[in-house]
């Protein structure tokens, strides 16, 4: 990402955080962002373009750690979709204002969901991989929990988004239940 995305795209969050998804205006981010509208245009021709560059920016900010023996693939997803949540934590109003918004843009949706579930797809697949119909529907479980644990964090305001790791954490344990469920029924 050059200067110029950057800083659109840092430009447009504290702009999201402000006003929601209409303040992703070609002439208020060349305003704020001091670089003329053909240039914004021509590196965001749609709003959805910014937004995902937003996700993008957001997936080069993290690592996820090594696979680790010692913990169980439930523990690492939790750390990993954590790390993305804390790394997040800065840019939570305009999440906010989003996930408010978004239902009102179903363009943008459409653009935005498959985006978020490959991003919770490529964790599943790193710290659980397989294949099958149990694993397909694990990785329905692990994103409806991630999901849901993505509305809790537009909302958690406490320093230490415990919140949001309490519903992570529920979401996780349900998942888990449900593979126990399966596989008993399977046997």
């Amino acid at each position: 990402m050059n200067q110029e995305h950057y800083k659109i795209v840092m430009e447009s969050i504290w702009g999201l955080a402000e006003g929601g998804i209409s303040s992703l205006m070609v002439d208020r981010i060349s305003q704020h962002s001091s670089i003329s509208e053909a240039n914004v245009l021509e590196l965001f021709p749609h709003q959805q373009n910014i937004l995902l560059a937003m996700i993008e920016d957001l997936k080069s900010q993290v690592e996820l750690p090594a696979l680790d023996s010692q913990l169980t693939p439930r523990d690492q997803i939790f750390d990993a979709v954590m790390l993305y949540f804390d790394v997040a934590h800065p840019r939570r109003l305009a999440i906010k204002q989003v996930l408010a918004d978004i239902l009102w843009h179903p363009l943008l949706l459409n653009h935005i969901v498959p985006r978020l579930y490959s991003l919770g797809e490529s964790i599943i697949d790193k710290y659980q991989p397989g294949s099958g119909v149990l694993q397909f529907g694990q990785k329905l479980a692990f994103k409806g929990a991630m999901a849901h644990a993505l509305s809790v964090f537009a909302d958690d305001d406490t320093f230490d988004l415990s919140k949001t790791m309490a519903a992570l954490d529920q979401g996780l344990k349900t998942v888990e239940n449900l593979k126990v469920n399966c596989q008993n029924l399977f046997r």
